[in-house]
């Protein structure tokens, strides 16, 4: 679980900083000739920087152990995998596979036997396997 909190509070934290970048030098970065007009770096930094306050909040319930967080990281990773699957085809395909492993990495930890049984509420059994 430990795992799963840091790499969900590395993407937050990435997804803050970034956003903040795009959202304060959008029309600096258009310059460069990316070929994106500063009004959609900016609508891109600010769904980064809302992802990364997102993803910071999972964290906290990660680490904390809260079920909520545990179905909003599932939700959060699966929408990461989703949008890199998207961005294969792009100018970075080797980035957009790193995001789709991290992901993955983030959701395969989360579906863990010892996960269900950590997020358990208290008082309640863990569910039993299939065929039980």
């Amino acid at each position: 679980m430990t795992a799963a909190a840091v790499i969900t509070a590395i993407q937050g934290g990435l997804g803050l900083l970034l956003g903040l970048v795009l959202l304060g030098r959008g029309r600096r970065i258009r310059r460069l000739g990316i070929g994106l007009t500063g009004a959609r770096l900016r609508g891109a930094g600010l769904v980064l920087l809302l992802a990364g306050v997102a993803l910071i909040i999972v964290c906290v319930g990660l680490a904390r152990l809260r079920p909520w967080a545990r179905i909003g990281a599932f939700v959060l990773e699966g929408l990461s995998v989703v949008s890199n699957v998207f961005r294969l085809g792009g100018a970075r395909p080797g980035a957009a596979l790193v995001g789709i492993v991290v992901s993955a990495a983030v959701i395969v930890v989360l579906l863990t036997g010892s996960a269900g049984r950590a997020f358990a509420a208290p008082g309640r059994p863990p569910p039993l396997p299939p065929g039980s």
